[in-house]
């Protein structure tokens, strides 16, 4: 874990130009590095888990924000392919980008992908990142709809949330091709910071029709935490719960300084105590 710790706080460097203050943090990454060393991360590991997680959205908001799951299986060879539908996303319960996106079956190297989802389920999250809310977790593979919208892409809104109140989304999109973004309030009007680097959309997309109800959906997730990032997906006029995550980017934001500063401000990490 020191190792681990140590990169972050090298990637904090490289990105910020000085040494991060943790013992007294001012900006979100800051802050999120001493959540890494103080935050009692491990009661967080039954809402890190893909699975398990589902149980918790089902008694908060109701089981129709879930996306359709196919099956979860412990080992990967017990996962019968002839059943499954032509399109599919293949997940590791326990990790973050563990995912197989498959968009047709007929056209997957399934022994490839066995091989991979069965390397992802040996291993623990933990030993690669030193993210203690992973330790716990116990390898699985989840299959789930493959969700997308009319024109075939699925826009990712990642909500950061303060003290059960949404402050900002991100949204993602495109994510077959160069993966636009923007950020944006919940009034949606794109922030006043300088996001060089991004593929920013040159205008805003549209908002979501559902927009309203994902910022409900996003209050109520986010009221037992000091912070968490909740992802949602809204398709077809349907809102879908994606995950919730409390330490983006291992804890250090790739993003402005002076959004860094604003952000940062919002946090109270004496709810982490």
């Amino acid at each position: 874990m020191e190792d681990e710790l140590f990169k972050v706080k090298k990637r904090f460097r490289r990105m910020f130009g000085y040494e991060p203050n943790i013992h007294n943090p001012k900006i979100i990454s800051e802050k999120l590095l001493w959540v890494r060393l103080n935050g009692k991360l491990e009661r967080f590991a039954m809402y890190t888990d893909k699975y398990e997680v589902r149980k918790y959205i089902k008694k908060k908001i109701g089981k129709e924000y879930l996306v359709p799951m196919y099956g979860v299986y412990n080992h990967i060879n017990h996962l019968n392919l002839r059943i499954l539908p032509r399109t599919f996303v293949l997940k590791a319960t326990h990790g973050c980008g563990w995912n197989i996106l498959v968009k047709d079956k007929y056209k997957l190297d399934w022994d490839k992908a066995k091989k991979q989802m069965h390397k992802w389920i040996k291993m623990n999250y933990y030993n690669k990142t030193g993210e203690r809310h992973y330790k716990p977790l116990v390898g699985r593979a989840i299959v789930e709809k493959y969700l997308k919208d009319p024109s075939g892409d699925l826009k990712d809104y990642k909500f950061h949330c303060f003290h059960g109140d949404p402050l900002v989304v991100r949204v993602i999109g495109d994510r077959f091709a160069s993966r636009n973004e923007g950020v944006y309030d919940i009034n949606w009007k794109e922030l006043p910071f300088n996001f060089r680097g991004k593929h920013l959309y040159s205008k805003p997309p549209e908002k979501p029709k559902q927009f309203n109800e994902m910022i409900d959906i996003a209050r109520e997730l986010s009221q037992d935490f000091a912070y968490v990032r909740v992802d949602l997906y809204n398709t077809n006029n349907k809102v879908y719960f994606g995950e919730l995550t409390f330490l983006p980017s291992g804890g250090v934001f790739p993003e402005p300084l002076d959004y860094q500063e604003w952000l940062g401000a919002y946090l109270d990490l004496n709810r982490y105590l």
